[in-house]
């Protein structure tokens, strides 16, 4: 049991501190600008709201758990368990890498999101 508890200590969530370079209201130029995703239709295009404990795209929201945060000289990288949605939850897990001012976002080791900047509000 006490290796148990040791083990659920290690890997919980890093801590905010750490995560702050992830923060922010990220997308690209359409994302930003909320362009609508066709021409003709009504649906437009929303950045991701990356907070401490969640992210939001649109009207999905998922609850984050930052496992770990890799700070290097062109920016940082981190690894945070998602789970999304209300009755049907799914588990994800979402790679951050920040290179500069762009952020990239890997969603199960195969879809990506990005390069996506920071939306100046």
């Amino acid at each position: 049991m006490r290796v148990l508890l040791v083990i659920l200590f290690v890997s919980t969530s890093a801590y905010s501190a750490e995560t702050t370079p992830f923060h922010g209201v990220w997308g690209t130029e359409a994302q930003c600008s909320g362009s609508l995703i066709h021409p003709k239709g009504s649906k437009r295009a929303v950045p991701f709201d990356i907070r401490p404990d969640w992210i939001s795209h649109g009207d999905i929201w998922c609850r984050l758990n930052w496992m770990s945060v890799r700070q290097n000289t062109a920016g940082a990288q981190a690894d945070a368990h998602a789970i999304c949605g209300e009755d049907d939850a799914r588990d994800y897990r979402i790679r951050f890498h920040l290179e500069g001012d762009e952020l990239t976002l890997t969603w199960n080791l195969w879809h990506v999101n990005g390069p996506l900047t920071i939306c100046a509000h």
